[in-house]
Order: C-alpha cells, then structure tokens, then sequence
C-alpha cells in the first residue's frame, strides 16, 4: 500500500511509465507496449484513490478549483494519448474526465443548495 506522501513519486512514476510505452511502440517492442498497458491503468487507479482520499478534506471552494485543474490536465493527456496511438490510457482518461465534470457539476450543485450545507 502506498500512502498520500507517495503520490507525487507515484505520479512521476506514471509519467515515466508512459514515455516507456511511447518509446516501446515507436521502437517496435510490443512485449513492453503490453507490460505498460497492464502497469498504466493500475497507477492510474492508484493514483485516483490517493487524490480521492486527499480531496475530500479539502474546501468546497479548494476543491472545485482542483477539480477544475486535474479536468484541464486530464484533457490536455487525453489529446497526448490520442496522438502517441495510447488506445488503454485514452479510454482511461475518457472515464476519468466524465466523472470529473460529473464531481464538478455535483459540487457546483450542492453549492446553490443551502440545505446541503
């Protein structure tokens, strides 16, 4: 188990890991394309549930802004993806980027609504 002080490390190990498997499909090395392919979406869901975990104590205003940045990130890694032919990691961040709007919209919801608070 990883805790949330591993996550920056963690979020650079998962960089890392898709410049590996950029390079791999480039190079033609499809063993390593389908190492990364396994290695990429359970970083990615790790690294989800620290930030998860880590958000929820923040401030309604904290949060939403957060949200807002991980949702460009997310879009601008999703064009990336596209581009590096990265077909796992786009449908990853596919999801994550519809439940990030979805959290968005809730919150933005529940913030005009006096008997959420």
């Amino acid at each position: 188990m990883t805790s949330a002080e591993d996550l920056p490390a963690l979020k650079t190990f998962y960089s890392k890991a898709l410049r590996v498997r950029q390079r791999a499909q480039k190079g033609g090395n499809p063993l390593v394309v389908q190492n990364q392919d396994r290695i990429i979406p359970i970083l990615a869901l790790r690294i989800e549930s620290l930030e998860d975990t880590r958000l929820a104590s923040l401030p309604d205003e904290e949060l939403a802004n957060r949200l807002r940045a991980e949702l460009a990130q997310m879009e601008a890694g999703l064009d990336e993806a596209h581009e590096a032919g990265m077909v796992t990691v786009e449908k990853y961040l596919e999801r994550r980027i519809e439940d990030l709007r979805a959290s968005i919209a809730e919150g933005e919801e529940t913030a005009g609504d006096p008997t959420q608070e």
